[in-house]
């Protein structure tokens, strides 16, 4: 008997070391935070990181969170934690959910916050008693309601600061580990309450399964297993395409070359994803249906989306000759500055870049290679202005016959319509002088006669987008 409890802790220990190797967990030297709730899965995983600590080069804390949701038991499960905890010589940090009304989706981004806030106070990694049956289960929970590829890759074993090193242990494993080593737990007994969804699949609807196949849970790990290194392997091919096809990247604008819409729906939502982390706003609302809709509507010649709106900021999406276009930027863009004196410097908002005012000396070259920089006449006593233009306002194209509207006119100079309203112009004496990257006024041309010059310049990312995206002339 006792040799067959040996060999049950090898394997379990065995398979952990396994699992930590493998799947990089750990690397030797991290201050690990054991999350114990005093149940059968987070005692076993203090037991075996403790029985390894010295052999992984590990550092050992325990946190426990009572929800107090079970009256007196959760108050006993605090108590048992610390007691357990005291017996391999950790002290227990505590800390305390306060919720009216118990909510699983509440209760987890509770939890989540105090974990982010503990490793931004304290550093390391917080390691999870998730097992391969709680794979199980996500994998079919997400299946139901509808999900991608990562909803099907059920729990990651590492994400962030999670760990998951029980991940490839089912519960019987677990059971049998704290029956050799003889270690008592704490029994949830909500977990037996049918009412909840994830209990209902573990309670009815695997156990039914297993009557066609009573191997069904390994099956099914096993296949999660999969999705989860195809997943891997599709985000590393991901990363080196859009690096290959990224033109431009800034908090403001994600640029590339539209081939990289040829690769079809799947790896497009890979772009989306990476646009939506790229500018923070994360993954919420990122579904399947979310990646189809914005698909077809593309498929479907509608080459301006709106993809999602945080505050007064809005996601945008636009695809144009060859090029994709992300816009993270107001919905509403406005500015106007008065220039006080030359030489100067007007900042545009949002960070879009700079707009450069000097005086210019006799003998300038008139016209520059970059479209970001001009030379003008500059009449004594000139009245600078740096802003927006107004709608239906007017300028006179250098080269051009008569006046246009300065709409009409960016249409021909600009792919993006998402970039046109955000390009402030400079205006002399209330007329409009130069748009950058768009044109020069004829009003203010360097001629034989011109005593004065300037130099206008453009830089920062807008000036950086003009230069990737502006139409010949």
């Amino acid at each position: 008997m006792r040799g067959s409890q040996n060999k049950t802790i090898r394997r379990v220990l065995d398979t952990v070391r396994n699992t930590i190797q493998e799947k990089r967990l750990l690397s030797g030297g991290e201050q690990v935070w054991i999350a114990v709730s005093g149940g059968p899965d987070s005692v076993a995983l203090l037991d075996i990181l403790h029985s390894l600590k010295d052999e992984l080069g590990i550092f050992i804390r325990v946190i426990h969170i009572n929800h107090h949701t079970r009256g007196g038991d959760s108050d006993a499960d605090e108590r048992f934690t610390r007691t357990i905890a005291a017996m391999y010589g950790y002290q227990t940090a505590i800390r305390d959910i306060e919720m009216k009304r118990f909510s699983e989706e509440k209760a987890r981004l509770e939890r989540e916050e105090i974990f982010s806030q503990i490793i931004r106070d304290f550093g390391g990694v917080v390691a999870t008693g998730h097992t391969a049956d709680d794979a199980v289960e996500t994998f079919i929970f997400n299946l139901l309601r509808g999900t991608g590829i990562d909803g099907l890759s059920g729990i990651p074993p590492k994400r962030g600061f999670y760990i998951r090193p029980l991940i490839d242990l089912f519960r019987e494993d677990i059971l049998a580990y704290l029956h050799s080593r003889q270690l008592n737990f704490r029994t949830d007994h909500t977990n037996l309450f049918p009412s909840f969804s994830r209990n209902r699949i573990r309670l009815e609807l695997i156990p039914y399964l297993e009557k066609f196949n009573p191997h069904t849970r390994e099956h099914i790990y096993t296949a999660v297993s999969l999705i989860q290194e195809q997943k891997q392997f599709l985000k590393g091919v991901s990363r080196e395409i859009i690096a290959q096809n990224t033109l431009l990247s800034s908090e403001q604008f994600l640029l590339f070359e539209e081939k990289i819409l040829s690769l079809g729906r799947l790896f497009f939502g890979e772009i989306l994803k990476f646009a939506l982390q790229h500018f923070g706003i994360g993954l919420k609302g990122f579904t399947s249906a979310f990646v189809r809709s914005t698909w077809r509507n593309l498929s479907g010649r509608s080459n301006l989306l709106v993809l999602t709106k945080r505050g007064e900021y809005a996601l945008t999406l636009e695809v144009k000759k060859e090029l994709v276009l992300f816009s993270f930027l107001p919905s509403c863009f406005q500015m106007e500055e008065l220039v006080s004196h030359i030489p100067n410097s007007v900042s545009i908002p949002c960070n879009l870049g700079t707009i450069l005012l000097e005086p210019a000396k006799r003998g300038a070259e008139r016209f520059s290679d970059d479209e970001c920089t001009v030379f003008l006449s500059f009449p004594p006593n000139t009245k600078v202005t740096v802003r927006t233009p107004k709608k239906g306002e007017t300028f006179l194209p250098l080269g051009l016959e008569g006046y246009k509207k300065v709409s009409s006119y960016l249409k021909t100079r600009f792919n993006f319509s998402s970039l046109r309203r955000y390009i402030p112009a400079v205006f002399f004496n209330d007329k409009l002088a130069w748009i950058p990257g768009g044109g020069i006024s004829g009003l203010f041309k360097i001629t034989d006669s011109t005593e004065n010059t300037i130099c206008l310049r453009i830089s920062g990312p807008l000036a950086d987008l003009i230069r990737l995206t502006r139409l010949p002339k």
